[in-house]
């Protein structure tokens, strides 16, 4: 396709994008041999330029490729690297003073903020971190405290669990208890606070004006604001494969920026007018965004092409998507590692270097007898599904390496939800601004909540089908996807005579991933897989069947616990939990069932009967948080048989003798074929117990 063919300045964005990848991978130590050795090379090609004129083109592009190496290995090193090793060195217990920049996460067990750490047992700093509390904290935005927490480097500590920012936060901060946290001043603002309550100030008159539910979703499609929506529904649009329109990208800004292009011209606003206008009007919108990686790179990409109008006729799209990819780099280091902007950056060249020409070689040479209506539907349902189709592909690789799973049924519910989402994209500021109208704001507003409960039902409709996301972690998806990636790159770069052969790798991809995946099941039909997994004293046993498993959980509840379990069940290829049981109550067990149900598809919970009064609060609550996320309830007693994915049971059994509240847990498992059991701890070899183990195939002894 000949993608950097006559597009030199797009080369150099490539290999400066290229090297960002492989420096935020290798060590400091590296970083400053590679520059030291870049920069040598440029030093020679600028000698051999000055020297030998014959060469000096080829010597100064060469100059320009090591400085596109050079630049991103020392913007690395000295705002990543160095920042990084800075702040991972306040690990362990501390004391700490916070600004409270953000308030990510609140409910009435458990919340989460995103802070600027001021000092460290006194010493000033300027860290970016997060502050877990395991408990309803008492907070605000521009709230400065001081808080007695376990500083843990992201990514490394609570098992393993990733608090996903934009920002570069290398460490986040657990408080345990309300008793280490004072507040000391309130109402403190910078720049992020003030533009914070400005978007906060946009929400509450949408709210006022559109209604909560409706400007919950709104929010998400034009400002990327998803705090105020339910977190079912954003499971349901993850499942459904429709995430996307909840990211503030190119689709948005160009339905936004198209609209207001229309007005100018229909306004009869010279061309140089319109640009600065649209160029303005951008900047504003993606401050408005929070500055979201996929809108930064969407509005610098048309800040580029508005840019280039001004002195030329024509722009190139690849030429500006390179470069505003790379600029956003060179800005802010470690957007390298940000997957909103692969995401963006990906399917955005998908739909330039492969979309748009196989959309214009069809229109070439489709044929003219098929005419009117027919055709015209045909080809956008066509056009939709290419489309989808296209974007998955060039995100697959991303996809597969952070996620591992890919929604199946995307490439439906894609098609029918675009012309309904740029319809609602351009009706929420219209509603907006015109709801408080008499008879015309109540019928925009009116449409507007149609538009969002249509929206939100396609995607539950889409999310609830069984099996509607598969599974990448099988070995096969690996090889078969890296291949597709690397056949799919040559073909982008090369000469191409037939332009539609690029379709080919993804086309074999699917072919050979449904193939190995059907001689998967077909082995493996019928089989279960059971996993023991132990933390301290915390307990779990995941059975796991085709796309779904069954969780027992027999722990005292830590939330750190729970953060694994969606890592378990997915690497053992199941993309949703069946039914999860939990064996006895903690009032700890609150938190982290709500974690789970927040992170991953849960069917059914079944809770065993209360014994006592506490027993019952507890489970009240579990109940209503079960509700709130569309998660069936069952009450079972005391050794009553459970059933399990398709026909395996089991059966929990705790003992309560003696003084000791505590319940002994043990728990059979069983099918037709075989039994096997878990027994707790703390369970003796009681004449019930022998008999378990005589029936039973496996035994786990368990450390709870």
């Amino acid at each position: 396709m000949n993608l950097f063919k006559n597009r030199p300045f797009a080369l150099l964005c490539f290999i400066f994008i290229a090297t960002s990848v492989v420096a935020y991978k290798i060590s400091l130590k590296a970083k400053f041999i590679g520059a030291l050795f870049f920069l040598l090379c440029i030093l020679v090609c600028v000698t051999v330029a000055f020297v030998f004129k014959r060469f000096r083109i080829r010597a100064i592009f060469c100059a320009l490729c090591a400085v596109s190496i050079l630049l991103p290995i020392l913007s690395q090193a000295v705002l990543v690297d160095m920042r990084r090793e800075k702040a991972l060195s306040y690990s362990g217990e501390r004391i700490l003073k916070v600004l409270v920049v953000d308030d990510g996460y609140a409910s009435a067990f458990s919340s989460e903020y995103e802070v600027i750490i001021n000092e460290v047992d006194g010493e000033t700093v300027s860290i970016s971190s997060g502050l877990i509390c395991d408990f309803s904290g008492e907070l605000n935005v521009g709230d400065i405290a001081y808080v007695r927490a376990e500083v843990h480097a992201v990514g490394e500590e609570l098992n393993g669990y990733t608090r996903n920012y934009d920002e570069d936060i290398y460490i986040q901060a657990l408080v345990e208890n309300t008793d280490a946290l004072v507040v000391i001043s309130r109402g403190n603002l910078n720049a992020k606070i003030r533009l914070g309550q400005l978007r906060d100030k946009i929400a509450d008159y949408m709210d006022d004006t559109l209604g909560e539910e409706p400007s919950a979703l709104a929010r998400g499609f034009l400002l990327g604001d998803k705090k105020d929506i339910p977190t079912e529904t954003l499971r349901d649009f993850r499942r459904a494969g429709v995430s996307h329109l909840l990211a503030v990208s190119g689709l948005h800004i160009s339905v936004i920026m198209g609209a207001l292009e229309l007005l100018l011209r229909k306004l009869c606003a010279p061309k140089g007018i319109r640009c600065v206008i649209l160029s303005v009007s951008a900047l504003v919108f993606l401050a408005l965004t929070g500055f979201a990686m996929s809108a930064f790179r969407s509005v610098l990409m048309i800040l580029c092409v508005y840019f280039s109008y001004l002195f030329v006729k024509e722009s190139d799209p690849i030429t500006s998507l390179f470069a505003s990819v790379a600029a956003i780099m060179l800005i802010i280091p470690h957007s390298v590692n940000d997957v909103g902007l692969w995401l963006s950056f990906l399917a955005t060249l998908g739909i330039l270097s492969v979309y748009i020409p196989l959309t214009e070689l069809w229109h070439r040479r489709a044929t003219k007898d098929v005419r009117g209506r027919f055709r015209a539907v045909f080809e956008k349902v066509f056009f939709a599904l290419l489309l989808t189709f296209v974007c998955n592909t060039f995100i697959c690789i991303v996809v597969w390496s952070v996620f591992g799973e890919i929604s199946v049924v995307a490439l439906i519910s894609n098609p029918i939800l675009s012309t309904v989402s740029e319809i609602f994209t351009i009706m929420i500021p219209i509603g907006a601004l015109l709801g408080n109208i008499p008879v015309l704001g109540d019928m925009l507003v009116w449409c507007v909540s149609v538009l969002s409960e249509f929206i939100c039902l396609v995607c539950e409709l889409f999310s609830s089908v069984g099996g509607a996301v598969i599974s990448l972690r099988y070995g096969f998806a690996g090889v078969i996807i890296t291949l597709m990636s690397i056949s799919l790159a040559i073909m982008l770069v090369i000469k191409l005579k037939r332009k539609w052969i690029v379709i080919i790798p993804p086309i074999a991809a699917v072919l050979a991933f449904s193939v190995c995946l059907g001689v998967y099941e077909f082995i493996n039909r019928g089989k279960y897989k059971s996993v023991y997994y132990a933390d301290d004293s915390n307990d779990m046993v995941i059975i796991t069947q085709g796309y779904s498993a069954a969780v027992c959980d027999i722990s005292s509840g830590e939330k750190s616990f729970s953060y694994g379990i969606s890592g378990i069940v997915s690497d053992n290829m199941a993309t949703e939990i069946s039914e999860y049981v939990l064996t006895h109550y903690h009032k700890a067990h609150i938190s982290s069932i709500e974690n789970i149900f927040r992170s991953m598809m849960v069917r059914k919970i079944c809770l065993p009967y209360p014994e006592d009064l506490s027993e019952f609060e507890i489970m009240a609550n579990i109940v209503i948080l079960a509700a709130e996320h569309g998660v069936d309830v069952e009450i079972y007693d005391n050794g009553e048989g459970i059933y399990l994915l398709r026909d395996m049971w089991c059966a929990v059994i705790a003992n309560r003798e003696g003084d000791n509240s505590h319940p002994e847990i043990s728990v059979i498992f069983g099918n037709a074929e075989k039994i096997f059991s878990y027994i707790g701890k703390d369970c003796g070899d009681t004449q019930f117990l022998l008999e378990i183990k005589q029936k039973s195939e496996h035994i786990m002894r368990g450390r709870h």
